[in-house]
């Protein structure tokens, strides 16, 4: 294993169990959220069909062109559907933040979600009572990935090299920390470093790893992570 000098951490599903909030309860909150604010759907299938051919991926793509089409707020959109969302059933963990807290004082550590800002919040603030921006992490959301009126989700060809570039390290010397089979094979075909995350307490035991590491060579700015790249995958 290379050394890792840079960390992305997935949202869902690796912060909090992805039992407790779905990805088709966040899709169905999204489909709320918009007939609430007037959009209609009637064109769903036929543009996500159309996005997909051309490779741009996610819910929220179409979402958004729909959204464009029809002169509907996205932020709007994504402020609303957070009200739909249960986020009662994550609980509140108060091992998790240090952890994340101290791997990102000697690595550049980011919270890299395709999901929206507005739910990134949601999260921070039942899990650790705290924003984003209190929490003195730093994150990419899928407005942060808004480019020529598309958002550029992790899988799609190209984007997690070009994260990499952005923050200044090498694809090798990142470590992709996600649960979804689709982001591992895109981190693999990248060249990044990844672990295929199954639930938040492996999450925790990968952060602990890579802070004892540090704390075993104080002197190193950047030390290597002796964790070997899981290859399975579980979930798409």
């Amino acid at each position: 294993m290379q050394e890792v000098q840079a960390i992305f951490v997935d949202c869902d599903g690796v912060l909090y169990d992805v039992d407790l909030l779905t990805y088709e309860e966040i899709v169905a909150a999204g489909r709320q959220a918009g007939t609430a604010l007037g959009l209609r759907w009637d064109d769903f299938d036929k543009i996500h069909t159309d996005l997909k051919e051309r490779h741009y991926h996610g819910f929220y793509n179409t979402v958004l062109k729909l959204c464009q089409t029809q002169g509907v707020s996205f932020s709007a959109l994504a402020k609303e559907m957070v009200g739909f969302l249960d986020y009662s059933r994550i609980k509140p963990d108060k091992e998790l933040l240090p952890l994340l807290q101290k791997v990102a004082l000697d690595r550049k550590l980011y919270i890299f979600t395709n999901n929206t800002q507005a739910h990134l919040e949601k999260v921070f603030n039942q899990l650790f009572n705290c924003s984003v921006q209190d929490s003195g992490l730093a994150a990419i959301t899928a407005e942060s990935t808004l480019e020529n009126g598309y958002f550029y989700p992790k899988r799609m060809d190209g984007v997690l090299t070009k994260w990499c570039k952005k923050i200044g390290v090498l694809p090798q010397n990142t470590l992709m920390l996600d649960d979804t089979n689709t982001v591992i094979k895109a981190a693999q075909k990248e060249g990044l470093q990844y672990r295929q995350i199954e639930n938040a307490q492996m999450t925790k035991s990968i952060l602990k790893e890579l802070y004892e590491e540090h704390k075993r060579h104080p002197n190193l700015r950047q030390t290597s992570c002796r964790i070997s790249a899981q290859k399975s995958a579980s979930r798409d």
